[in-house]
């Protein structure tokens, strides 16, 4: 899914403006990284892994959908919330 995730957001952002890039800094580079790995080779995993990829990108939809949703609302508290159970959320993986 990350693999995934970062072609699709490089594709976007390709598309919106070849600059961006060039001024996202480090965390964009980081974030890009895997897009630049192998086709042949994703598209293995990708078709092998189709059903899930399906299910997670259709759950990634939607939970990208809410945090628009809270942004376009201007729901601050309900995204700051989200914010800190995702930050403790991962405290609790790593």
């Amino acid at each position: 899914m990350p693999h995934l995730i970062a072609n699709a957001f490089l594709w976007g952002i390709g598309e919106e403006s070849k600059e961006f890039p060039r001024l996202g800094g480090s965390s964009f580079r980081d974030f890009i990284r895997v897009a630049g790995s192998s086709p042949e080779m994703w598209l293995d995993i990708f078709l092998t892994n189709r059903e899930n990829l399906i299910k997670a990108v259709s759950t990634f939809k939607e939970k990208l959908e809410l945090i628009a949703d809270y942004l376009e609302s201007g729901e601050e508290e309900e995204l700051f919330d989200l914010l800190n159970k995702l930050k403790a959320w991962r405290k609790e993986l790593f």
